[in-house]
């Protein structure tokens, strides 16, 4: 009987260790944490369901939107500088094809996921340029980024430029 107390003990252990890395520390219940603006682990969610379609897989899906909620603003911000626009219809329009060869339908895409995608369309037109693609590496140095360990690791390179990197732990995702 003692036994089988000491395995329950160490089961809720770890399972409570392992719960805690379900979120960051700074904010319970965020998968990112941008300076000091929060994105839900529902929101990553909701958006990286409907951006998998697009990509063929979750993981990257997740990756992506993560990336794109930590620098759409500055992506946009530099676009509109560059005169670089896309609109929210801008962005339905660019992905209806692949989502129709799929069966779906882009109007069913929410307003988040099409400014992930508008962001995306607009930093993939900046980093054409040399200007705009240092613009866009130099937007990621000193940002301040919590990412939830169930998405992956934010770090930063020799340039002091952030990285995000695909978590390691594919049973959460």
């Amino acid at each position: 009987m003692r036994t089988v107390g000491a395995w329950l003990v160490a089961g809720a252990v770890t399972v409570a260790v392992s719960l805690s890395g379900c979120s960051t520390q700074a904010r319970p219940g965020a998968a990112v944490v941008v300076d000091d603006r929060s994105y839900s682990i529902e929101q990553v969610d909701r958006i990286s369901a409907q951006l998998a379609v697009l990509t063929a897989n979750r993981q990257r899906a997740q990756l992506l939107t993560i990336q794109l909620l930590v620098l759409g603003e500055d992506i946009r911000r530099l676009a509109t500088d560059a005169g670089v626009v896309v609109s929210v219809d801008d962005a339905r329009e660019a992905v209806r094809p692949g989502l129709e060869q799929a069966g779906l339908d882009a109007d069913a895409l929410d307003d988040d996921t099409l400014e992930i995608i508008a962001s995306s369309l607009m930093g993939s037109d900046l980093a054409e340029t040399p200007e705009g693609a240092a613009a866009l590496a130099e937007a990621s140095v000193d940002r301040d980024v919590t990412v939830n360990p169930r998405y992956g690791v934010a770090t930063t390179d020799e340039q002091g430029r952030l990285v995000i990197d695909v978590a390691e732990l594919p049973w959460l995702a």
